[in-house]
């Protein structure tokens, strides 16, 4: 277990749970939306205050996007606390040059009929001008559904 320490506070860590949720989105031109809750648990007496994420976001083994999110945002103390993940997918990031298009990567797609994605990345939390990095690290499989 690590402890954090601010000026006259000490913090447990925050742990990380997982990537739940995740789905694929509508498809616009040759952008595909990808959702998903990122799931961290705050185990100390007090609120602390999640101030940024950023995420690599992996589709099959390859980068597809970076998910930067800046926001500042309350963790109650001693629970649970899950932050939405939004992505923007350009098409042609899923095979790059086997594929050329929303198309093209909706056959290969299809033809698994699921995919593995997998986020790398860091969150900052704390309190006042204590600050720490969490490390987030999971890969799912999303079932695909071309309806």
């Amino acid at each position: 277990m690590c402890v954090l320490c601010s000026c006259t506070r000490t913090y447990k860590e925050i742990k990380f749970i997982g990537i739940t949720n995740v789905n694929l989105g509508s498809a616009k031109g040759t952008a595909v939306s990808l959702t998903g809750d990122c799931i961290l648990f705050n185990p100390n007496d007090v609120a602390l205050v999640l101030t940024d994420a950023t995420f690599d976001v992996y589709v099959d083994g390859r980068k597809t996007a970076v998910v930067h999110q800046d926001n500042t945002v309350v963790m109650p103390a001693k629970e649970r606390f899950v932050l939405s993940l939004n992505a923007t997918i350009d098409a042609k990031n899923f095979y790059n040059e086997q594929g050329k298009g929303l198309f093209s990567a909706a056959i290969q797609v299809l033809a698994k009929q699921k995919i593995t994605v997998k986020y790398d990345g860091v969150v900052k939390v704390g309190k006042g001008s204590a600050t720490f990095p969490v490390k987030v690290l999971d890969s799912v499989e999303v079932p695909v559904n071309f309806y």
